[in-house]
């Protein structure tokens, strides 16, 4: 369809404008006609589907590399043997082919239209594992198959010319954007969501205040909440990694945050600052709580999952366990996108340096931005309009493909860590009960790798990933309990029976919330 023509070009308004001549070696200014070729030039450039494009080849090249090499993921150790692990040390995605009988076969995606086929990559990863008393390293081993999109860099139609589009039954026109799922074509509208890291001052449920952070990193997404109880008490924490809402209080204590004072000062001085930690203050001294290592024990009582099995309930070994794990609690899940160490990494707090020493910790920055949250609370309580809009376009952002197949591919690569491990601890369990040598049972380092022991390839489930994300993108529900994420119609059908009917489905916006009244 050829373009619209443009419009008239703008007349000199005075007479002297039309005899005034462009300054010496200086061209005359572009005319409305001539800022009109600026369009076609454009969409020939860019076009309109290069976010989604751009989106997902961050993501094969940058963002599944920083899942699967993240602390909580790039390693998997065995409750039964402690000499056993698995590590991953590199992934990448190969080019779109399809398993024959005898080799992989490269495709295209016309050859997916026509034979209802999945328009797909094998995830190669690099990993080295423990088999009996030697490490194996295994190069290019499949843990699933990623769906590709048309035009990405790990497509066939990358960079192609006109004859090479001609050659492959494509529409030189098609601007990619989309995927093919069983010969269907499938396109992930963008998502319209809160910003994350970002605080958020709202109403919750019983219309009490409250400042939320969805904190999210490559290792770990969690959501840290400074609320209040009732209109007379102090500021609580809540938290999905505790049993009940911590006094805020306490929860900057166990950050090394000891002195009443300085607790005040840092969150404010003005009277609604002070009337607020008052109460504040009286719930922690309540609890009996006025050191760190006091904080630590309150919170590692009241955590949900607790490994303390072993050891009675009032031993010392006991008590040092649930703060070790209040303290991994703090560093890992709470206010997770800010790091505790000087070189700004998020690897595990007890994980160690190059030097051999254990990392030093430092919680200011968490301190920091509690008591912010603690502030803009008690501001949007005593002034209503401090709250924040949800409606505010800046604090909104848009998820694209490549962030969705993240959260998704993050969530399945996960299980299929946690499907390993489970497998592994029961087959070796299984194998030292099969085996009598009292050097099999208690060594480890006396069994070979010819006696039985279990090779984990065989525990890779390479279905697992590959079965999420073809079930996710074809019925476009994005069920994440591990985010809590529970999203319909993410993915539609692409209508491609015109070329604005593609372009309208691909440039289209979902809203996850209603519109605040």
């Amino acid at each position: 369809m050829p373009p619209p023509s443009p419009p008239a070009s703008k007349e000199p308004s005075t007479a002297a404008e039309q005899f005034i001549p462009p300054p010496p070696g200086q061209e005359a200014p572009p005319t409305w006609a001539d800022k009109w070729e600026l369009l076609p030039a454009f969409l020939e450039a860019r076009g309109l589907v290069k976010q989604h494009i751009d989106s997902f080849n961050y993501f094969v090249t940058t963002e599944i590399k920083d899942i699967v090499l993240a602390e909580s993921n790039r390693r998997i150790t065995s409750d039964v043997d402690p000499n056993w692990f698995l590590e991953f040390h590199d992934v990448h995605v190969g080019a779109p082919s399809y398993r024959g009988v005898l080799q992989h076969v490269q495709t295209t995606p016309m050859m997916c239209r026509i034979r209802d086929m999945t328009y797909a990559s094998d995830i190669l990863v690099d990993i080295s594992y423990v088999r009996g008393r030697e490490v194996v390293r295994k190069n290019g081993v499949c843990v699933g198959r990623l769906p590709v999109m048309l035009r990405s860099k790990l497509c066939r139609l990358h960079d192609a010319t006109t004859e090479q589009m001609e050659r492959m039954q494509e529409c030189p026109h098609d601007p990619g954007g989309y995927f093919i799922i069983k010969g269907t074509e499938k396109v992930l509208l963008m998502q319209e969501q809160l910003s994350n890291n970002r605080i958020i001052v709202e109403m919750d449920a019983k219309k009490m205040v409250q400042a939320v952070v969805t904190s999210s990193t490559a290792d770990n997404k969690s959501r840290t909440v400074v609320c209040f109880k009732s209109e007379l008490s102090g500021l609580f924490v809540k938290h999905s990694a505790f049993t009940e809402l911590i006094p805020a209080v306490i929860m900057l204590r166990a950050m090394g945050m000891e002195s009443d004072q300085e607790i005040v000062q840092m969150v404010g001085t003005e009277k609604c600052h002070v009337d607020g930690m008052i109460l504040s203050l009286q719930d922690a001294h309540a609890t009996g709580v006025f050191s760190q290592q006091q904080a630590l024990e309150y919170l590692g009582n009241k955590l949900k999952i607790r490994s303390s099995a072993g050891t009675s309930p009032g031993s010392t070994d006991a008590t040092e366990r649930k703060m070790g794990e209040a303290l991994e609690v703090l560093v890992r899940q709470v206010l997770s996108h800010i790091s505790v160490y000087a070189d700004g990494s998020f690897s595990s707090a007890f994980d160690q340096d190059k030097g051999g020493a254990t990392k030093p910790l430092d919680f200011s920055g968490k301190c920091r931005f509690l008591c912010l949250m603690m502030r803009r609370a008690l501001d949007a309580r005593s002034d209503s309009t401090l709250l924040d809009d949800r409606d505010y376009y800046g604090n909104k952002r848009l998820e694209l493909a490549g962030q969705l197949i993240a959260l998704l591919f993050e969530d399945l690569f996960k299980s299929m860590n946690t499907e390993i491990k489970k497998s592994v601890d029961m087959r070796l369990t299984k194998y030292f009960q099969q085996t009598s040598s009292a050097s099999a049972r208690a060594g480890r380092s006396m069994v070979g790798p010819d006696s039985g022991y279990p090779d984990v390839l065989r525990d890779i489930d390479s279905e697992r990933i590959t079965r999420g994300m073809n079930r996710a993108i074809s019925s476009g529900n994005w069920n994440i309990k591990r985010f809590r994420i529970d999203r319909s119609g993410v993915s539609q059908v692409l209508s491609r029976f015109s070329f604005i009917a593609a372009l309208g489905a691909m440039t289209r916006v979902k809203s996850q919330f209603e519109k605040s009244r």
